[in-house]
């Protein structure tokens, strides 16, 4: 049976309006701030420098400027987020990501041969090249997190996680460094730095054979030591004199007491200090005989002449085909014929007198020891070794066999993976890093200790050190390190086309 509408009333309490809601409370409080909130946001919005990103993207960097107003879709794909931090970052929106940056930049993964692909996979362009921050952001400005967050716990990002390996949180747990920490030098050249930065470079200090500005008679213009001008008495060298940087100096030549260790001794005042920088010079060039040492150094040959091949070719038209005065190419340099038939003479005399092409027949061995001990040759270099179990006549048909010295071994580099520049360094005195040594074995340069003393991380002590050290700076990874070693190899395709290309701009 069909209730009424007054029947349904009836089911109603009509003192439902005076019943109090509980929940009301807490909506208005909620309602009351929100409001607040927004207003709060909104101020800070419109009033804040620091909140204008909230508004804005931010410009560009000086790179990508050009796309600043209308370049979006150079780099952003839809429903591609870009931040490491969004939603929605798989591994396949990630390698869309980092294609449209390798579309322009060509680099190569971090030690691909030895990283997990897993792991490679998650590295994405943009976690440590951070865009829209201004104009004079650096891209390479990356922070010590993008590094540690991989090298803290190495072993878990290696193909071969058993390998020991070095965990490396800060410059403060920074390993040793391998080539520096050796155990000696692997040069083969005898060489005293210790005597050479003495007045006149006698063997013991104050000794009798000290050299004089006035002594060295013969001055060329390819030397590199050069006579101040009025200079009188012993000469004193400096570190520039022989070596040199690979690019010109930002700021001029580097004042002389920059460069000679005792300078304070010298003259009874400390070094300037006058501070000299440069962005481009990185390397020193090696050091060169004929440039920097034979100003002081006279060899009875010329240094680094092919000694038996000429003196082979030559010893048979000395005294016959040979006029007296002419002059002959004695490997690089030119000589007269006087001075060859001295050289062939010099050679026959240390071997029992024998024609030198008849000794060079009979015992190629003695003729090359002969020379190394007569020439000079082993006041600075070391005997090249000696294979007794090659026949003659391989010897005498191999061109190795004219190599009488060692090759010098001296690395122009020492730190292979570290990206360190003399450049930013100009205003540090030498021995501060190279302490002088009479041991030509011994590595003379600091370790990491040495740079520690120096480049500090944390920046509360940084800045406490400072105070006392003018040349306190960041320790960062991204100081010494890069994570990008070398471009990949171009496909072939692009190089037949490129080889095509030249090939068609030929006449």
């Amino acid at each position: 049976m069909a209730i009424t509408g007054k029947q349904r009333a009836t089911r109603i309490d009509r003192r439902y309006t005076a019943a109090v809601d509980r929940s009301i409370h807490w909506k208005r409080w909620f309602g009351v701030f929100g409001l607040l909130a927004g207003l709060l946001y909104g101020g800070w919005v419109l009033l804040s420098l620091g909140a204008q990103k909230q508004l804005s993207t931010g410009d560009l960097s000086k790179a990508h400027f050009a796309w600043n107003e209308t370049g979006c879709d150079e780099c952003h794909v839809a429903l591609a987020p870009i931040r490491e931090t969004s939603f929605g970052r798989t591994e396949s929106v990630i390698a869309l990501n980092n294609e449209k940056c390798s579309s322009c930049h060509r680099m190569s993964d971090h030690y691909a041969e030895r990283t997990k692909p897993e792991v490679l996979k998650l590295q994405s362009c943009v976690q440590c090249h951070h865009e829209h921050l201004g104009f004079h952001h650096n891209l390479l400005d990356i922070a010590d997190r993008s590094c540690v967050g991989c090298h803290a716990d190495l072993a878990s990002s290696l193909k071969d996680g058993g390998r020991a390996v070095a965990n490396v949180a800060s410059f403060d747990t920074h390993p040793a460094f391998r080539p520096i920490e050796q155990r000696e030098d692997p040069g083969t050249i005898s060489f005293s730095h210790l005597q050479h930065m003495l007045p006149g470079q006698p063997k013991k200090e104050g000794g009798a054979d000290a050299m004089t500005w006035e002594g060295v008679l013969e001055w060329s213009n390819r030397y590199a030591l050069k006579r101040p001008e009025g200079a009188l008495g012993l000469i004193q060298l400096r570190c520039s004199d022989c070596h040199e940087p690979d690019a010109p100096l930002a700021y001029g030549e580097l004042s002389e007491e920059l460069m000679i260790p005792n300078a304070e001794k010298l003259s009874g005042a400390k070094p300037n200090g006058a501070k000299k920088s440069s962005s481009s010079h990185r390397l020193y060039k090696g050091v060169q005989f004929e440039r920097h040492c034979e100003v002081c150094h006279k060899t009875p040959v010329p240094h680094g002449v092919d000694m038996p091949r000429a003196l082979q070719a030559e010893e048979a038209r000395v005294g016959r085909e040979l006029v007296e005065g002419s002059r002959v190419n004695f490997g690089a340099t030119e000589v007269t014929s006087e001075v060859l038939r001295e050289y062939v003479e010099k050679v026959q005399a240390n071997s029992v007198g024998e024609s030198f092409s008849d000794l060079m027949k009979r015992d190629i061995e003695q003729v090359r020891r002969g020379m190394f001990e007569s020439f000079g040759c082993k006041k600075c270099h070391q005997l090249q070794g000696w294979d007794e179990s090659v026949r003659l006549e391989e010897k005498q048909r191999d061109p190795w066999y004219r190599e009488i010295v060692r090759p010098s071994g001296i690395p122009q580099q020492w730190l292979a993976d570290a990206s360190f520049t003399h450049g930013a360094h100009m205003d540090v005195q030498c021995q501060v890093c190279h302490k002088l040594s009479g041991d030509s074995k011994r590595v003379m340069i600091e370790g990491v200790q040495g740079c520690r003393e120096c480049h500090v991380s944390d920046v509360q002590e940084r800045e406490f050190k400072g105070r006392s050290n003018d040349h306190v700076a960041t320790a960062n990874c991204m100081d010494c390190h890069r994570y990008h070693h070398s471009p990949p190899a171009l496909p072939s395709s692009t190089v037949n086309g490129l080889s095509k290309l030249v090939d068609g701009l030929k006449p």
